[in-house]
């Protein structure tokens, strides 16, 4: 597993040095693609090393070889998408400009968090309302995208992505389902898309 996981970092590496070339890859959206592939290569190889040395241990049964895999690559993928811009991001200098607009842009976006919050607590609204959660977070977190720096819009993917992960844990939300593995297949398919998508916008 040591070695799977050492393979796919520095598979990463030599793949983010020779094809993008620059050690922030987010400069603009054509790099950003280019890291989204990058990341789906490297984990292909540290999912696939990892799993194949458990199978070889008998730790799971020959019929469960495909959905570990897929599970613990869908996991490295994530994961790579949403801490990497938050690190590479934070590393990098930049200046935060504080300005009346851009206060004013903050004062509406959370205003739109809280009236989400109050809908939800209408009684018929909330069954429908619950579901589309992931729906009505979507275009505000392109809205961070557009108008802010990386490394807010991101901020704002991990905020989303915590409050999904515990409320799913507490058996309620959208990606509560009756089969523990969907649940979270789901969860991290959703947290994938929502990244990449804010990685490519900002």
């Amino acid at each position: 597993i040591a070695l799977g996981n050492t393979a796919e970092a520095a598979l990463g590496n030599y793949h983010v040095k020779v094809w993008i070339r620059d050690d922030y890859p987010f400069k603009n959206a054509k790099n950003a693609f280019r890291f989204m592939f990058v990341t789906l290569l490297m984990c292909t190889v540290g999912a696939g090393v990892g799993t194949l040395s458990l199978f070889l241990n008998n730790a799971f049964l020959t019929e469960n070889l495909l959905r570990t895999g897929f599970s613990w690559w869908v996991g490295n993928v994530v994961g790579i998408l949403l801490f990497t811009p938050i690190i590479l991001a934070a590393a990098k200098k930049f200046v935060l400009k504080v300005t009346s607009e851009k206060m004013m842009e903050v004062g509406i976006f959370l205003f739109n968090l809280i009236g989400i919050y109050f809908l939800l607590q209408v009684e018929y609204l909330r069954p429908t309302l619950v579901h589309a959660l992931p729906f009505l977070a979507l275009p505000l977190l392109l809205w961070l995208a557009f108008r802010f720096e990386l490394i807010v819009a991101i901020t704002g993917v991990l905020g989303v992505s915590l409050i999904s992960i515990f409320i799913t844990i507490k058996g309620g939300g959208p990606f509560d389902l009756a089969n523990s593995y969907n649940s979270m297949l789901l969860l991290q398919i959703f947290i994938g898309v929502i990244s990449i998508s804010t990685i490519i916008l900002s």
